[in-house]
């Protein structure tokens, strides 16, 4: 048998689940909920990183996947005639080397998102694009399901030819994420400051 002793940690997660996977397996209540750290920076922060890379002027679905199929090719085909934008596929497997600046700027010029990524879907909230998670159960899928239901946004998960096309209100997640963020970073600063 062994045992940890927890007293001087301090344990933080970034997904609801992780809470209650600490608690229930290491036996340890004090657990904080933190953002991610990418949204710990505002929407700001990341637009003075793309001022040098400019700005798309066509209409696109960005579509960033990390797990490639053709049934996921074909939904996003269809999702981007159906909008009538010009589809822009790439890939964390793409022989193509974009900079961080112009992997960001896909997000930032989009018109519309779909993605398997958890840092898409992240990026797609940051630069508040309307957006399509198809889940990923290979990477996580908790992940997602968690930070969505945060942000109330759960409708974004893509099941069975179902999902929400209609304009999210960034006011509401914005607010959302202005709360998460000031708690994330005081957390931060109390438990680095000892």
């Amino acid at each position: 048998s062994f045992s940890i002793t927890y007293k001087k940690y301090v344990l933080s997660v970034r997904e609801k689940s992780g809470v209650g996977l600490v608690k229930r397996n290491l036996d340890y209540n004090d657990v904080s909920l933190v953002l991610d750290p990418t949204l710990l920076l505002k929407k700001s922060d990341y637009l003075v990183l793309c001022e040098n890379v400019s700005v798309k002027q066509s209409r696109y679905l960005c579509a960033y996947i990390l797990d490639l199929s053709d049934e996921k090719i074909n939904l996003i085909r269809r999702i981007a005639d159906r909008k009538n934008l010009e589809l822009r596929l790439f890939t964390a497997h793409d022989k193509l080397s974009l900079s961080v600046e112009e992997w960001l700027c896909n997000f930032r010029d989009a018109s519309f998102v779909v993605t398997d990524s958890f840092h898409g879907t992240v990026f797609s909230i940051i630069f508040e694009k309307n957006f399509i998670v198809l889940p990923n159960e290979d990477r996580g899928a908790d992940r997602f399901v968690s930070l969505l239901s945060v942000f109330e946004l759960s409708d974004r998960i893509y099941k069975e030819n179902e999902f929400k096309e209609d304009e999210i209100q960034w006011d509401k997640v914005n607010e959302i994420i202005l709360s998460l963020r000031e708690d994330s970073l005081c957390y931060l600063k109390k438990n680095i400051n000892g």
